[in-house]
């Protein structure tokens, strides 16, 4: 969700959905435990959804396009991260519809959509054009997702600076009932959302205010106040019972040689209380970047993207990494899902009853 969230990453209906629903609502669902993740394959230029059974190692893929010139919309971004319905059925995610071009720079058009847990075509949710890092609700009703704003300016070269940018979280009924804003624009304010607590009443989300860093906040939905849970940590993800938070926390690394000094960040898996308290790592991967944790719904492991270094430009396009999945506490770290050129990220558990994977025994 974060990366995808810094610009909107590209490279270079609800009449629908109320008739397709039904369809969906009795159909028999595999058993046993499934995570769906984004794969962007580099040999074929194509992108997708796929589901892969971490205990049998199978790979199923849900929804996909392959990149041309002519390209079919809509496309899954890469580098994001999907979510599922509560009970297991569908899956959201963000999709480019189409580019936007302005004088100084182009973007993708983004919109939020679905699609059943058996793949097929997806469909649009309602009021969701410009969305991004979409997180459905608890009750399946209503759908949390980012929308970003970003002006520029020329300047004495020709070229143009960012005169404002902003990112806010909104909320839409899946019903087609329209959108609202949870969270305010600020220029330099930027915030998205990563995961619901069990109960609904709260959202967990990610906060930068100008270039300070990152912190994980927990927003009450009711009086729209947000709490800081942890400073210099994002991504946030409550666990199954509701009692943690699983986040990411990172730290700068440096690196010397002929050109000068670079900086970057890299990142570290952390587990906390729901209420930000007793911190513990999980990870300590000081030539990785870690990001989207998700729970399985047992809340005895967590499945997690790795990225290679950073300093590589094979680890910056995500190459050489995958899905690794840990115990709640640390232990047993495997990884479940990789291919030499295709850039898995944003696992996430189809939850459900039977649906737990359990502890990774190591």
């Amino acid at each position: 969700m974060f990366l995808v969230s810094r610009r909107a990453i590209w490279l270079g209906m609800a009449a629908l959905w109320l008739m397709a629903l039904p369809a969906y609502a009795g159909a028999a669902l595999p058993e046993g435990p499934r995570l769906a993740a984004t794969a962007w394959s580099l040999r074929g230029a194509s992108m997708s959804l796929v589901r892969t059974d971490p205990l049998g190692g199978s790979r199923e893929t849900l929804f996909g396009r392959t990149l041309s010139r002519h390209i079919h919309y809509p496309v899954p971004l890469p580098l994001s991260a999907p979510s599922w319905s509560p009970d297991g059925r569908l899956l959201a995610f963000a999709a480019a519809v189409g580019e936007r071009r302005t004088r100084f720079s182009a973007s993708s058009r983004t919109k939020i959509f679905l699609v059943s847990a058996e793949g097929g075509e997806p469909w649009p949710v309602p009021a969701t054009d410009g969305g991004l890092n979409p997180v459905l609700a608890p009750d399946g009703d209503a759908i949390a997702f980012s929308l970003e704003r970003r002006r520029l300016r020329r300047n004495r070269h020709g070229t143009a600076d960012v005169a404002y940018e902003s990112e806010s979280i909104w909320l839409a009924s899946l019903d087609g009932g329209g959108r609202t804003q949870l969270t305010p624009w600020r220029n330099g304010l930027r915030q998205y959302p990563s995961s619901f607590s069990p109960d609904g009443s709260t959202l967990a989300a990610t906060r930068q205010i100008g270039r300070a860093k990152d912190d994980a906040v927990a927003i009450g939905l009711a009086e729209g106040e947000a709490t800081v849970l942890a400073h210099g940590a994002l991504g946030p993800v409550y666990s199954p019972d509701g009692t943690e938070i699983a986040l990411l926390k990172g730290h700068p690394r440096t690196r010397a040689d002929e050109s000068g000094r670079t900086t970057a960040t890299v990142t570290d898996l952390f587990v906390i209380r729901a209420d930000g308290s007793e911190p513990r790592r999980l990870t300590n991967t000081p030539k990785a970047l870690e990001f989207y944790p998700s729970w399985d719904p047992s809340g005895d492991r967590l499945a997690y993207t790795r990225f290679g270094d950073p300093f590589t430009e094979a680890g910056i396009l995500g190459l050489g990494g995958g899905i690794v999945e840990v115990n709640r506490d640390g232990t047993c770290s495997t990884k479940v899902l990789a291919a030499p050129r295709t850039v898995y990220a944003g696992a996430v558990w189809q939850p459900g009853p039977g649906r737990a994977a359990g502890p990774i025994s190591c």
